[in-house]
């Protein structure tokens, strides 16, 4: 038995570190990367929606101001439809599978920040957040 499980694990050393083996890792990560952008557009329309929150991201700010859901939608999704896309063209590089580790790893990062601000929001009159932050140019709604 402990043969089986050395050459089960040296079998999963070698899928992680193959060259041959990049394109598939990639993919995966890409999917990761996919799932945990949906994730970051659902809080962030979640709490534009509710209370509003601040984005000190000035494209991001910008594209909000229009007060449109459907556009910030689709620049958000274009944005991935496109460093996705760029990072499936190139699989099969060691650079894009940096790359994307690198985009999990903010993206995995971001979403640590959101479950932190959800909660400290948890812990707010939030029917005073437009009053007392409305005068912050970082601070948006949605209507």
């Amino acid at each position: 038995m402990p043969l089986q499980l050395g050459a089960r694990s040296a079998g999963i050393w070698r899928a992680l570190t193959c060259p041959a083996c990049r394109s598939r890792r990639v993919v995966v990560l890409l999917a990761a990367i996919i799932l945990m952008s949906l994730g970051d557009l659902y809080m962030t329309l979640e709490h534009l929606t509710h209370v509003g929150m601040p984005e000190a991201n000035p494209l991001a700010h910008a594209i909000i101001q229009y007060g449109s859901r459907s556009i910030l939608i689709a620049w958000k999704l274009a944005t991935v439809v496109l460093a996705v896309g760029i990072l499936y063209y190139a699989r099969r590089r060691w650079s894009a599978e940096a790359a994307a580790l690198f985009c999990c790893g903010v993206l995995t990062w971001l979403s640590a920040r959101w479950l932190d601000y959800s909660e400290q929001m948890l812990k707010v009159d939030t029917s005073f957040c437009p009053l007392v932050l409305g005068d912050d140019h970082r601070w948006v709604t949605l209507p």
